[in-house]
């Protein structure tokens, strides 16, 4: 079994810098090129498809959870640009991601688990 790491939830609000669409992929067996595997990577099961947003960090809070030796601010700096990642799943019809545009949403451990475009879709 596989255990997360000790991060905690955030609130975080930026400005999406660029805005990249990955399609659904079943995951390659690195160990067949000399490279380990990630920790949690199980070859042969499918990602689904999914955007990385690169977002110019305007303020974070906590939110949750185990912060660890980690904390929001120390993750997810102010003035710093970090990638989520939000599951295309996750996505309400109609909202769109543009560059320029603000956005709002939890992360935990990169990823966006609910998130708000303040100025409509």
């Amino acid at each position: 079994m596989v255990v997360p790491p000790r991060t905690p939830t955030c609130r975080v609000s930026g400005i999406i810098v660029k805005v990249d669409l990955e399609e659904e992929f079943v995951r390659k067996d690195w160990q067949d090129e000399g490279v380990p595997n990630p920790p949690g990577w199980i070859p042969g099961t499918t990602s689904p498809a999914r955007y990385r947003l690169r977002v110019l960090v305007r303020e974070v809070a906590y939110v949750s959870g185990d912060a660890g030796a980690e904390t929001c601010a120390g993750r997810y700096a102010p003035g710093r640009e970090d990638v989520f990642i939000l599951n295309r799943t996750g996505v309400r019809p109609g909202d769109a991601f543009r560059e320029g545009s603000p956005i709002e949403g939890e992360v935990w451990n990169g990823y966006l688990t609910s998130y708000v475009l303040p100025e409509g879709r």
